[in-house]
C-alpha cells in the first residue's frame, strides 16, 4: 500500500490540514505540540476505526476549540487500483465512502468490510493494527511481545507458506531464553514491576533523586538569569521610550491643530454645500415648469385635433351595431322554427325505432319458440340415454384388463400346480370310489396337491400324498389367493369373465359417446340461454310497447306498421327526415352564432370608439385644467423668464464660493491629518504602556 493524500478536518489540534505525500520518503517536521503525532494517528484511524461509534477513541478526535464534526479522507494505492477513503465521525451517524478511481462506490458497512479486505486486517484493532508500522510518542519502550503475540499465528502461517514445516528453535537460543526468563523473574513481578531491592529498583530509585535536584537547581537558575536579562533590557527601553515621547508630543499638537482648521472648513463646506443646492434646485424646477407648460399646451392643441374624428366614428359604430342586431334577431327566429321542426322529426323518429324494435322482438320470439322445440326433444333423448347407460353395468377398458391379467395369473398358478401335482385316474371300479367326500366315475382323473382321503367300497381306505413339499403347498395357497382376487372382481364387475368384461365395456364407452354427441347438439342449440334469450325477449317486449305507447300519445293518425319491413322502411325514412332536420337546425344555430358574434365585434367596436373619444374628451379637459394650474402657479410667460435669469444667477454665486472652499479643504488634506491624530495617539499611549511596564 503507498499513501497518496491526506486531508484532516475538525481533528483535535486540526481545523483544515491537506497533505500530499511523497513517493520515496516523507518528514513531518514542527514544534512540540504543533500536531504531528495527531497526523499519524488520523491515518490510523480512517484504516482501522469504523465510522460509526460513541467509544473513547471516537470521543479522542474532536477539536479541543469544540464545534465541527471530524472528517479524515486518505487517497491510497493498493495493488493496481487508487482508492479515495473517506470517514465522517459523527456518532452514530457516522459515515463511510470507499471509492476506486475510475470504478465502482461502496458507503458504509461494504466499504467497511472491503476496507479489512485491502489492509488484511480485521475490525477492532484500531490501537493495535500494524503496530510494527505506528509506534507512537511516549510508547516507543514499551514490551513489543504484546503487539507480538497478536500476530503470531499469522507469522508462523507465513513461516510455513515460505519452506518450513515448523518453526524451529535451536538448543542455544533455548538456554538464552531460560537465563533471560530467569532473570527477569528475579528483578519484575509477575505485574511487570521492579522487584525491590533488585538492581532495577535501585537504579530506578537514584534516578528519581537525581532528576528531582537537577530540575530544582536548574529551575533556580533559570529564575535568576531571567530576572538579570529583564532588568536590563527594561532599562534601556525606559531611556529610548522617553526620548520618543518628546517627538510625538511636538507631531500630536500640529497635527490637532490642523485638524481644528479643517473642522471649521468643513462646517462651511457644509452650510455652503446646502445654499448651492437649493439655489439648484430652485432653478431646475422652475425650468422644469416652464418645460411642463409648453408640454402641455403642445399635447392640449394635439388632443383637441383628434377628438373630432373620433366622435365621429363612434356614431358610426353604433349605427353598425344596431343593424347587425336586428340581423341577430331575424336568424333566432329562423332557429327557433328549425328547433321546433327538429325536434318534432326526433320524436317521429323515435317512435317508429321502438315500432321496428318491436316488430324484430317478436319475430326473435317465434325463432326462439322453434329452437326451444328442438331443445324439448333433445333432452327427452338424453334422458333415455342416460337410462340405458345407468342399465349397464359400469365397466371401463382399464378394469377389464385388470380382470383379464387376474383369469391369467390363475391360469399360470393352476398350470404350475398341475405341473407339480399328483393325479388319480378310475379305469375300471367294482365298487363306488370317493375322493374326499366325492364319488369319482370310472374314466374320472382328479388332481391333487394336498393330502387325500381316498375311500374304496366301505372297508378300504386309502391315503395319498403328493409330491413336491412346500412348493406345491405355496403354489395352492398362491392360486386360492388369486382365485380370491379374482372372483371378487368378478362380483363387483358384475359378469363372469373377461370376455364379458370388455363387451360391457365396450357397450358403456359407445353408449357414453352417443351421450355426448347429444350433449353437445343440445349445447349448440342454446339449451338455458335460449330460455333465459326468450324470458329477456318477452321483458324487452313488456318495455318496448310500454316506451311505444308513451311516445304515440299525442300524435294524431300514428299507426304501427304491417310487417318488420315496413316498419324498418319507416325508421329508416323518420331517422332521414330527423336528420334532414336537425342539419337544418345546425345551420341556422350556426347563422346565428355568426350573427351573434357579429353583434358582439359590432358591440365592441362601437365601445371602443366610445371609449376612445370618451379618452380624449377627457385628455382635452384635463390639459386644460392643468395648464390653467400651472399658470396660476407658476404665472405668465414674461414672470417666468425674469424669475429664471435672477435663480441661474443666485445658483452661480453659490457654486464659486463652494469651489473656494473645497480647495482650501483639500489644501490642509484632512484624510491624512486625522490618521496622523489617531496614530500618534496609538503611538503615545503605547509608549507610555512600554514605559510603565519597563
Amino acid at each position: 500500500m503507498r499513501l497518496l493524500q491526506l486531508t484532516i478536518q475538525n481533528y483535535r489540534v486540526h481545523r483544515d490540514l491537506a497533505i500530499s505525500f511523497d513517493h520515496h520518503r516523507n518528514l513531518i517536521a514542527g514544534p512540540n505540540e504543533a500536531g504531528k503525532s495527531t497526523v499519524m494517528e488520523a491515518i490510523q484511524r480512517v484504516l482501522f476505526l469504523p465510522a460509526k461509534g460513541n467509544t473513547k477513541l471516537h470521543r479522542a478526535m474532536r477539536p479541543g476549540s469544540g464545534g465541527g464534526i471530524t472528517q479524515v479522507d486518505l487517497t491510497f494505492q493498493a495493488g493496481a487500483e487508487t482508492y479515495r477513503l473517506e470517514k465522517r465521525y459523527a456518532g452514530p451517524n457516522g459515515r463511510t465512502r470507499l471509492t476506486c478511481i475510475g470504478g465502482v462506490t461502496l458507503t458504509d458497512q461494504a466499504a467497511e468490510e472491503k476496507l479489512q479486505a485491502l489492509l488484511g486486517e480485521p475490525a477492532g484493532k484500531a490501537e493495535s493494527a500494524w503496530a510494527h508500522i505506528f509506534v507512537e510518542q511516549g510508547r516507543s519502550a514499551d514490551d513489543p511481545t504484546g503487539f507480538a503475540n497478536a500476530y503470531r499465528q499469522d507469522l508462523v502461517a507465513r513461516f510455513q507458506a515460505s519452506g518450513g514445516a515448523i518453526v524451529q528453535q535451536s538448543a542455544r537460543d533455548a538456554a538464552v531464553s531460560v537465563k533471560l526468563s530467569a532473570r527477569v523473574n528475579d528483578w519484575f513481578t509477575q505485574a511487570g514491576k521492579a522487584r525491590a531491592g533488585s538492581p532495577v529498583a535501585e537504579a530506578d530509585a537514584a534516578v528519581l533523586t537525581a532528576t528531582q535536584a537537577l530540575n530544582e537547581a536548574a529551575a533556580r537558575f533559570a529564575q535568576r538569569e531571567s530576572a538579570a536579562g529583564r532588568h536590563n533590557e527594561a532599562s534601556a527601553r525606559i531611556e529610548m521610550v522617553q526620548a520618543e515621547q518628546q517627538q510625538l508630543a511636538q507631531e500630536l499638537t500640529e497635527a490637532r491643530s490642523n485638524a481644528y482648521k479643517i473642522e471649521g472648513l468643513r462646517s462651511a463646506l457644509t452650510e455652503q454645500t446646502r445654499a448651492q443646492e437649493e439655489a439648484g434646485r430652485a432653478y431646475d424646477r422652475a425650468l422644469e415648469a416652464d418645460a411642463e407648460i409648453a408640454t402641455v399646451r403642445t399635447g392640449l392643441e394635439q388632443r383637441r385635433r383628434e377628438l373630432a374624428p373620433l366622435a365621429a366614428a363612434a356614431e358610426a359604430a353604433k349605427e353598425a351595431c344596431n343593424e347587425r342586431q336586428r340581423q341577430a334577431w331575424a336568424a333566432k327566429a329562423a332557429w327557433q322554427a328549425a328547433v321546433k321542426t327538429a325536434s318534432a322529426a326526433r320524436a317521429e323518429r323515435e317512435w317508429r325505432v321502438s315500432a321496428h324494435e318491436l316488430a324484430h322482438n317478436r319475430r326473435s320470439q317465434a325463432d326462439i319458440k322453434v329452437r326451444l322445440q328442438r331443445v324439448a326433444a333433445l333432452e327427452q333423448q338424453i334422458t333415455a340415454r342416460r337410462q340405458a347407460i345407468a342399465a349397464l353395468a359400469q365397466v371401463t377398458r382399464e378394469e377389464a384388463a385388470s380382470l383379464r391379467e387376474q383369469e391369467d395369473q390363475c391360469g399360470r398358478a393352476q398350470a404350475a400346480i398341475d405341473a407339480i401335482s399328483a393325479r388319480l385316474s378310475i379305469v375300471e371300479a367294482g365298487q363306488p370310489v370317493y375322493f374326499g367326500e366325492r364319488l369319482l366315475q370310472p374314466g374320472a382323473v382328479e388332481v391333487f396337491a394336498d393330502e387325500t382321503e381316498i375311500r374304496i367300497g366301505g372297508n378300504v381306505r386309502l391315503a395319498l400324498t403328493p409330491g413336491g413339499g412346500t412348493d406345491l403347498q405355496q403354489a395352492a395357497r398362491r392360486l386360492a389367493e388369486l382365485a380370491r382376487a379374482r372372483d371378487d372382481l368378478r362380483a363387483r364387475l358384475g359378469v363372469s369373465s373377461a370376455g364379458e368384461a370388455f363387451d360391457t365395456a365396450e357397450r358403456c364407452e359407445r353408449a357414453r359417446a352417443e351421450l355426448r354427441q347429444l350433449l353437445a347438439r343440445l349445447e349448440d342449440a342454446g339449451g338455458e340461454a335460449l330460455r333465459g334469450e326468450a324470458q329477456q325477449l318477452a321483458e324487452q317486449a313488456t318495455a318496448l310497447e310500454a316506451r311505444l305507447s308513451r311516445q304515440m300519445q299525442g300524435i294524431d293518425g300514428a299507426q304501427l306498421p304491417a310487417s318488420i319491413v315496413a316498419a324498418q322502411a319507416a325508421a329508416l325514412y323518420a331517422e332521414q327526415a330527423r336528420d334532414e332536420a336537425q342539419a337544418r337546425e345546425g345551420d341556422l344555430a350556426a347563422r346565428l352564432e355568426l350573427a351573434e358574434q357579429a353583434v358582439k365585434q359590432a358591440q365592441e367596436a362601437a365601445d371602443a370608439r366610445r371609449t376612445e373619444a370618451g379618452d380624449a374628451a377627457a385628455k382635452v379637459s384635463a390639459g386644460e385644467q392643468k395648464l390653467a394650474w400651472l399658470l396660476d402657479q407658476y404665472g405668465e410667460d414674461g414672470v417666468r423668464q425674469r424669475a429664471l435669469v435672477d435663480l441661474r444667477a443666485a445658483r452661480d454665486q453659490h457654486t464659486q464660493r463652494l469651489e473656494v472652499t473645497k480647495a482650501s479643504l483639500e489644501g490642509l488634506q484632512p484624510e491624512l491629518v486625522h490618521q496622523d491624530v489617531l496614530r500618534l495617539e496609538r503611538a503615545i499611549q503605547a509608549q507610555e504602556d512600554t514605559l510603565q511596564k519597563a
